[in-house]
């Protein structure tokens, strides 16, 4: 009895796993079999992974979490440095630009000073000029004076000849002409 109990769930047993067979066949078309020898051989390759390669695969991953983690660190510090340029840069530019603002204006002050300098010299020059030709043109005058005053002698002269030729008082006409060119130099 006790034998047909075990003959009878060692059945049971065998129905159910059919059933089950028959029913997966039926849903995906493979056999229970075949399920099983694939979970066996995936545990098995999962087993030859774990022991053959694991550790080749996370060095790997290490390794390349690293490298990306220096890169971030690079790419960081790069950032800060070409920050900390650009601040220098601009610093060093609005130094350039005060500076070069700073030479223009020193420019235009000096250019402003040569240009008054140079009016007021050519003011006083101007003015030289027109001093030496004021006594130019003095000079000039008496020069002119001086030679009609010869003139006036000399015609005068003439004149008195002209006039003791005819026989007319030389003194009396001598004293005219004095008195005519006192009158002329006086204005």
């Amino acid at each position: 009895m006790f034998d047909l109990k075990g003959i009878f769930l060692q059945t049971a047993i065998e129905r159910i796993i059919e059933a089950v067979s028959n029913a997966i066949e039926s849903a995906l078309g493979i056999t229970l079999l075949d399920i099983v020898i694939q979970i066996l051989a995936t545990l098995i390759l999962v087993l030859i992974v774990r022991f053959f390669l694991w550790n080749k695969i996370t060095g790997f991953l290490d390794k390349r979490k690293q490298f990306l983690t220096d890169e971030v660190e690079n790419a960081k510090k790069a950032n800060e440095e070409a920050m900390s340029l650009k601040e220098k840069t601009e610093h060093e530019y609005n130094k350039l630009k005060e500076r070069s603002k700073s030479i223009i204006d020193s420019a235009k002050q000096k250019g402003e000073e040569e240009q008054n300098e140079i009016v007021l010299r050519a003011k006083r020059e101007a003015d030289q000029i027109m001093d030496d030709s004021k006594k130019e043109i003095e000079v000039e005058k008496d020069r002119a004076r001086l030679k009609m005053k010869d003139e006036v002698i000399d015609l005068a002269a003439l004149m008195a000849e002209k006039i003791i030729e005819q026989e007319v008082d030389r003194n009396k006409y001598l004293d005219k002409s004095i008195d005519s060119l006192d009158r002329s130099e006086n204005k």
